[in-house]
């Protein structure tokens, strides 16, 4: 053997270690399976069973009562088995031998407790039972096997490694030897990796801050259960357990809510990113495992910071508010009231205008606590694979609606058209609307590769990581405009890690160690926060882990006086809402839904850094408002105002989003034949602008109409997105109370399920 290895690339090793991989899995039979009814065609539940030998000789279907729908599994007539991979069918019940357990989640369930036990027609064929532990087998350090369907691999049963670290009467907790997809595994057998006999259930990822971990239900819990099987061994009829169902009406028992389960990666996307790098690819893809190591060290002195500043980020289990809006917190709120800082910078009060066109004037609005006047923003946008998707609309205006491709294999037809093109075209507007003497913008991006583990292969390459920084915050927006046809080119890949987005955000605003980008303490600093899904890394399949990631990283950022505006893209995005809302409202943002991904691009010229709801520019001498009027995203404004011969009077009154308002005054003479005043050269492209805009005026036809359907749409969508505002924080409550983040005070936090 070893000559003929000797013979053989690297690549042919590898083949032919999976080939004797796949060789020694096949002499054993499977113990895992799927459940499916056969009248819908469908599976039955979202989990896992196994078959299991009981004292006395009967086999018996094992699994996870929270992964069944009681109501579906009552109106069944029978439940069928079938291999997770080929769908070959193993064995058939039409019986319980246990009354059906309680789902953990329930308040008064427990991990014991979440068990179903279903009584065969005949022992299965096709597959293998497994023995049940011996009392006492269970002992902490224990190495333990843990059998399920794999995700990727094409197999109908694989396995994970870990070690028993907790082992009490009614619970077992296990740390896995590496991160893996367990989605659909819940109800897998976990098995002594020294004797092959089953220590418990797998029923729960727990969240724990560096490991990953499990929790299960005993299998003493099932001998307990069919100590005394119902009606003699037989079993009872699924029916008989209807009452226990509940009403029609009332939401069924599950796994995890709905909006949790996020699509598969495809494997064609997974080779993709795996295949062996080139020499200058593996290069940069060590640059970025070091930015994200640098990453992940800035981000842990950060906490340490905080920390020892007298901050506290708090317990990672602990439950995630609402915000406060009771009586008290409105008096808070009108007591620190924003104070709205208004000056006129041009030009200087009595200077002489000529010719026709009126003035020129310049000025900032800001509604901030303080006198801050610069901005830095991070624009933070995700380009996760589901970004790929069509918006329907034509946005990159040539002509053509792309269509959607299968994600990961093949792209639209029009790229240019995707979630991914809005976001850019949205960030586009934005740099439109911000000035370069105020403000400061960077751009990062943020995805992340699934973690690799559970019998998954890695062939050659490394992981991306989860976050980049794609330009350091800079007053040169062409060099913007350049990073956003970079992503553009690069395409949508990976899930997503919204921590990782905001934390890379915060690095960049504060300089900290591994930031590209310099400092400025005395700046305003903003992230404008994109994501079109649900959080679902660091932790794969624990929802409530990766929704309290996204909120740690905005408490950290919140600590830095750091403002994050979110915006939740779509109908998956709006399905499951609490993080961007939690990330809006802990850091004094604001969120805003987007039902239609095209409509980013408006949404996005809504947004006021300032916190400036109007601005007028008022002639009081002849009475009338200027005709152009423009107020920055940053709160710089410029306008064109006319004037009359001789003294002018002008009043510029800027209104806050909170309703304060704050007025300027300057008086200005106008004589015709006069020359114009000279305008800072920073100001003059800003001039020019108003000018072509007064030009655009005095040409169009019909102009009124135009404007009031313009004004119409804005409203419109404005409506609309108050309107998904209050829609996405009912589902975030729903959230809160399904993910247990809310739980009442002395109550005990219940584990997400995988």
């Amino acid at each position: 053997m070893t000559g003929v290895a000797r013979g053989l690339t690297p690549r042919c090793l590898l083949l032919l270690g999976l080939l004797i991989a796949g060789s020694a899995a096949a002499q054993e039979l499977p113990a895992v399976a799927r459940p499916r009814l056969p009248a819908a065609g469908a599976e039955s539940g979202s989990g896992t069973v196994f078959f299991l030998a009981l004292p006395g000789g009967s086999v018996a279907a094992v699994g996870a009562a929270h992964s069944f729908d009681l109501r579906e599994l009552t109106a069944a007539p029978a439940v069928e088995f079938r291999l997770g991979r080929t769908g070959v069918a193993v064995a058939r019940s039409e019986r319980l031998l246990a009354p059906p357990g309680r789902p953990f989640s329930d308040p008064s369930g427990s991990l014991a407790e979440d068990i179903m036990v279903f009584a065969l027609e005949a022992p299965p064929q096709g597959a293998r039972s497994l023995a049940p532990a011996e009392p006492g087998e269970a002992r902490e350090g224990e190495r333990v096997r843990i059998l399920g369907v794999p995700a990727l691999v094409p197999q109908d049963e694989d396995d994970l490694f870990g070690q028993l670290v907790r082992v009490e009467a009614g619970r077992l907790e296990v740390d896995l030897d590496v991160p893996a997809d367990l989605r659909g595994w819940g109800g897998a057998p976990v098995l002594s990796a020294k004797s092959g006999r089953v220590l418990g259930i797998l029923e729960a990822a727990l969240p724990k801050s560096g490991s990953h971990r499990l929790g299960l239900a005993p299998i003493q819990a099932v001998l307990d259960a069919t100590a005394e099987p119902l009606e003699a061994g037989r079993g009872a009829r699924f029916a008989e357990f209807a009452s226990l169902a509940g009403p029609a009406e009332a939401p069924a028992p599950r796994a995890r809510p709905a909006w949790a389960v996020r699509a598969e990666p495809r494997e064609a996307e997974r080779e993709a990113r795996e295949a062996p790098p080139n020499t200058a690819a593996a290069a940069r893809m060590e640059a970025e495992q070091s930015a994200e190591r640098a990453r992940e060290a800035e981000i842990a002195a950060l906490e340490e910071e905080v920390i020892a500043s007298g901050g506290e980020l708090g317990d990672e289990n602990a439950p995630l508010r609402a915000p406060d809006t009771g009586p008290g917190a409105l008096v808070e709120a009108e007591r620190e009231r924003s104070k709205l800082d208004l000056e006129i910078e041009y030009p200087r009060s009595g200077e002489v205008f000529g010719g026709p066109v009126g003035a020129f004037l310049a000025g900032h609005a800001l509604a901030l606590q303080g006198e801050l006047r610069r901005f830095d923003v991070m624009i933070v946008l995700d380009v996760s694979l589901s970004t790929a998707e069509s918006t329907g609309v034509d946005v990159n205006g040539n002509g053509v609606v792309g269509a959607s491709g299968l994600q990961g294999l093949f792209r639209g037809q029009d790229p240019g058209d995707s979630i991914l093109a809005a976001e850019v075209a949205a960030a586009r507007r934005l740099l439109a609307n911000l000035d370069p003497r105020s403000a400061r913008v960077g751009v990062a991006s943020f995805a992340g590769d699934v973690p690799q583990g559970g019998g998954i292969l890695v062939i050659g390459g490394s992981q991306m990581p989860s976050a980049l920084t794609e330009q350091p915050l800079t007053n040169d927006y062409a060099r913007v405009e350049r990073a956003l046809d970079a992503i553009l080119a690069r395409g949508p890949w990976g899930n997503t890690h919204m921590a990782a987005g905001l934390d890379q955000a915060t690095i960049e605003l504060l300089g900290l160690r591994g930031s590209l980008s310099d400092p400025n303490p005395k700046s305003s600093k903003v992230v404008l926060f994109l994501t079109d899904g649900l959080p679902t890394l660091p932790v794969e399949l624990n929802m409530a882990e990766n929704v309290r990631a996204a909120v740690r990283a905005a408490e950290r950022a919140r600590r830095k006086g750091i403002q994050v505006h979110t915006f939740a893209i779509g109908q998956e995005a709006l399905s499951g809402p609490i993080a961007p809302i939690e990330m809006a409202n802990r850091t004094g943002g604001v969120f805003t839904p987007v039902r239609h991904p095209a409509d980013i691009v408006t949404a996005m010229g809504e947004v006021s850094l300032a916190n400036i709801e109007s601005l007028t520019v008022r002639n009081l001498t002849t009475g009338r408002d200027a005709d152009e009027v423009k107020l920055a995203l940053d709160g710089t404004w410029t306008a064109l105002v006319g004037l009359k011969p001789g003294r002018n009077r002008i009043e510029v009154t800027a209104r806050a989003s909170d309703g304060s308002e704050a007025r300027r005054e300057i008086e200005l003479q106008h004589a015709p034949d006069a020359a114009l005043p000279e305008v800072p050269p920073g100001l003059v492209a800003s001039r020019n602008l108003l000018l072509e805009a007064r030009l655009q005026t005095l040409k169009e036809v019909g102009l009124g109409i135009e404007r009031e359907r313009d004004e119409q749409t804005r409203r419109e969508l404005a409506l609309q997105i108050e309107e998904e505002r209050r829609q996405a924080e009912e589902r975030a409550d729903r959230q809160r109370r399904e993910l247990r983040l809310e739980a009442e005070p002395g109550t005990n936090e219940q584990e997400p399920t995988p």
